[in-house]
């Protein structure tokens, strides 16, 4: 996923947040997640990229994202469906 000036605006207090940068998702097992309840699989889905961030301060962050989500439900029923996410080996989660 490639963001180009992509904003986000938080109607609460009137500031915003404005993405610049790329995101890989890898679909590590293949499948979809509805297959953790038809077929009581396990999905995992890694995500890595970087990111930078402008603030209403014009301030930028780099943002590094490394993570790994993992979808599933225990007896392949809806109610159990579960969404796990957690850092990945080779950075922090955010």
């Amino acid at each position: 996923m490639d963001y180009q000036n992509y904003t986000v605006l938080f109607e609460v207090n009137n500031q915003t947040l404005v993405f610049n940068g790329s995101i890989l998702v890898t679909n590590v097992n293949g499948g979809l997640i509805y297959e953790t309840i038809t077929k009581q699989t396990t999905i995992e889905h890694k995500i890595r990229g970087n990111l930078n961030i402008t603030f209403d301060n014009g301030k930028t962050r780099s943002w590094q994202v490394f993570k790994r989500r993992t979808y599933s439900a225990a007896n392949g029923q809806i109610e159990n469906l579960e969404a796990q996410i957690a850092a990945d080996s080779s950075g922090n989660i955010s």
